[in-house]
């Protein structure tokens, strides 16, 4: 039962003094079970999301560079991302224009 129907039915019936004590559990109840039910909704523009061919790995990264992965750590560059706490990828195109920069800059 969603809202719209509690509303119409709530309009429709005569409440006992007993039932509209039971009214607010019934709204909440019927409240959540429409959030839940948006939030589980795919997304009418929604894309599903394709593995980033781009990314590599810290020893992939480090390979490329030619320096050793724990390098990375506490460095801020442009090409790092960042995936979650102790999750990181690199932009393989990123790694390469960089490391092409940083040899033209010799």
């Amino acid at each position: 039962m969603n809202i719209d129907e509690v509303t119409r039915w709530l309009t429709s019936v005569e409440l006992k003094p007993e039932d509209i004590s039971k009214l607010p559990q019934l709204l909440l109840a019927c409240t959540a079970h429409e959030i839940a039910h948006q939030n589980l909704a795919p997304a009418e523009n929604a894309k599903p999301e394709e593995p980033d061919e781009d990314s590599v790995g810290k020893a992939e990264a480090a390979r490329l560079l030619g320096v050793d992965p724990s390098w990375f750590r506490g460095r801020r560059l442009p090409f790092k991302r960042r995936l979650g706490h102790r999750t990181v990828t690199f932009s393989r195109k990123g790694l390469i224009k960089w490391r092409e920069a940083q040899v033209n800059k010799r």
